[in-house]
């Protein structure tokens, strides 16, 4: 009896952190304060299991990528050696009273690898496809709803068991949750589905179909308003009908709508049309839901690929990996808007997630950017390093991406942007090279990978092979202002190359058009000794929620603010303000360092730390230091509201 008491007034205590309000459809994101702990933990699906010796926890997480990394890790290469095995998550919330005639769900977005559900100690099932979202529905005879009371969700998730592909895959709860609160007679999960089966220049039709059901005992009259709105935000059609649903059956509601001078999408011009839909049962409203979508036509032609809207495509297409770096695959929205944005910069309009689907909001994501998702492609260019796919220790990853996993650009990736890119680009890159044979010879190998900066550790004399990438038809190459000579562009459009011997100050590449007059300017300059370290940051505005981090660059620069490419430094950041580092990063395939830190070694000149706001309004001071007589670096963030 003291035992049930003691358990009684613990789930009162930490209870709090929920009390959840549903008025209609309410969908209650579960994030916060979830209870956590790794290995096995005998009892801990029981309604009176005392978890409040546990971590707490937000989710989504992963929480495999805290590490530590170890040579003997059961996942090895292909896993980056991080840990993998069971955990156990439980989150507390509580119901009200008006609740009790609702139904109540929870949909899960992605846990991985499988996972048992319970719910106040009652199993609700097993589920192993890691990259699909799944849904349970939370019977009211297991809950209790009403005067604070408590519930106990409860999720245990396996790695061990997985099958190990070749990329890191992490573990947990690694894509969002939330409780789902409707009327008995609802619009279904993922029951809205919008298609276009007539398009034309002039005119065309979005077919909407809602799947309802209605699971109370008796009929209800179910009807639904919906309007169709236009790119720029005009109303561009409406429709309502409704019908009466039996009790215990589910229904499909047709509602086409026709509309004129449709607006076409495209990845130059990704326009995106919107359907709000309010459903009444019984002439109360109880839903209203807003779906997206666009028109466009896709179809491949034989010999000669793919067209969209009737014009020849060129599918510019990468392959993107699972992880976001330093977060594992519980990766901020933010982090793939960055990593998406610079994929387009270099030419690329389409996109194949090596571990389909996406995540729904990411595949929004690449609508709103003019991104094509292809589920189904194979050999495509890597789009950015991915943890994982090591072959042997120390390494933790691959390099063969156009990005590094902090999303900056590999100068290889200007081969492919030259090729790709609609507009004018110039960009240099230099590669050592050192004797292959006895000095009498002439033959040279690179002996360190391409680097986009003219500052090499051998300041003396020696051979340099320089690569200019280029979509231009000349292209001039000048050392300290003498001429190099002129190069036209290359019939295979591969990049232009020139010997160089090495000697400090500007290497500058001038591309010019058939003309003859300047287009493009593109300079390389050599670092004297360090004097300060440099905070650069795409943007200074954060909003203060778990998809919203700022990411902030650090590198050592001289007194001309140009980065010195081989410090090593750790640099240490710190923070004042309503925020959080939430995780460090240097792009360093054979670092072991720790993600979850607040210092990191430069690797080739740079690293980040990615900065979470708390609260708004404020203002966030970002401040890195290193242990050399380097001025510090300081960077300002304002938090917007969320």
């Amino acid at each position: 009896m003291r035992a049930k008491r003691y358990a009684a007034a613990l789930l009162a205590a930490i209870v709090g952190a929920v009390s959840l309000q549903a008025t209609a459809r309410d969908v209650l994101p579960l994030a916060d304060n979830w209870r956590f702990i790794r290995g096995d933990a005998a009892g801990a699906e029981q309604f009176l299991y005392n978890d409040s010796a546990w971590r707490v926890v937000q989710v989504p997480h992963d929480w495999s990528i805290e590490g530590p990394f170890d040579e003997t890790n059961q996942a090895a290469g292909a896993g980056a050696f991080l840990p993998a095995g069971p955990v156990w998550y439980r989150k507390h919330f509580s119901l009200p009273a008006k609740d009790l005639d609702q139904k109540v769900y929870v949909e899960f977005d992605g846990v991985r690898q499988s996972c048992d559900v319970w719910i106040n100690g009652m199993h609700l099932g097993h589920h192993a496809l890691a990259d699909a979202g799944f849904i349970y529905e939370l019977p009211n005879r297991m809950l209790n709803i009403g005067g604070g009371a408590a519930n106990v969700l409860t999720v245990c998730a396996e790695t061990s068991s997985d099958s190990a592909p070749r990329d890191y895959v992490g573990g947990g709860i690694y894509r969002p949750v939330r409780l789902v609160v409707v009327n008995p007679a609802h619009i279904v999960a993922n029951g809205v589905r919008v298609t276009t089966p007539v398009i034309s220049s002039t005119t065309a039709t979005a077919q909407i179909e809602l799947a309802v059901t209605n699971e109370s005992l008796e009929p209800h009259e179910f009807s639904a308003q919906t309007r169709l709105f236009a790119p720029d935000g005009e109303l561009a059609g409406n429709i309502e009908s409704g019908q009466t649903i039996d009790g215990g059956t589910a229904v499909t509601v047709e509602q086409p709508i026709a509309f004129s001078n449709p607006q076409f999408w495209n990845p130059d011009e990704p326009g995106l049309y919107s359907v709000v839909i309010k459903s009444f049962v019984d002439r109360q409203l109880v839903d209203e839901k807003t779906t997206t979508f666009c028109v466009r036509t896709l179809h491949e032609e034989p010999g000669t690929g793919w067209a969209l809207n009737g014009t020849n495509l060129t599918l510019r297409c990468v392959t993107v990996p699972a992880d976001g770096g330093a977060f594992g695959v519980a990766v901020p929205l933010s982090i793939w808007e960055m990593r998406l944005k610079t994929l387009k910069s270099l030419g690329v309009n389409a996109i194949h997630p090596a571990h389909p689907p996406v995540a729904p909001e990411v595949s929004a994501l690449c609508d709103r950017l003019g991104l094509l998702v292809v589920d189904d492609a194979a050999d495509c260019a890597v789009g950015v390093d991915y943890l994982g796919g090591s072959n042997a220790w120390p390494l933790i990853g691959s390099d063969s991406g156009l990005l590094d996993r902090t999303g900056a650009i590999r100068p290889a990736a200007r081969a492919w942007q030259s090729k790709w890119s609609d507009r004018p680009m110039l960009a240099i890159a230099r590669e050592s090279v050192v004797s292959n044979t006895p000095a009498a010879s002439t033959d040279t190998k690179p002996s360190t990978p391409l680097q986009s900066d003219w500052t090499p550790q051998n300041l003396k004399p020696h051979p340099e092979n320089v690569v200019v990438y280029s979509n231009c038809k000349e292209v001039e190459l000048l050392l300290n202002g003498k001429s190099l000579g002129k190069k036209a562009a290359n019939a295979d459009a591969s990049p232009r190359q020139w010997p160089v011997s090495f000697a400090p100050g500007v290497l500058r590449a001038i591309a010019r058009d058939g003309n003859g007059r300047g287009s493009l300017t593109n300079e390389l300059r050599t670092a004297g000794k360090p004097y300060r370290i440099l905070l650069t940051m795409e943007t200074k505005n954060l909003s203060p929620n778990a998809d919203d981090v700022a990411m902030v660059r650090a590198s050592v620069v001289d007194a001309h603010s140009i980065i010195i490419p081989y410090a090593n430094d750790v640099i240490t950041f710190k923070i004042s303000g309503p925020s959080v580092i939430a995780a460090v990063d240097n792009a360093d395939n054979a670092s072991h360092e720790p993600f979850q830190a607040s210092a990191r070694h430069l690797f080739q000149g740079a690293c980040v730390a990615y900065v979470r706001a708390t609260a708004s309004p404020g203002k966030i001071t970002v401040t890195a230091t290193t242990t050399a007589k380097l001025k510090p670096g300081v960077i300002i963030i304002h938090p917007n509201a969320p």
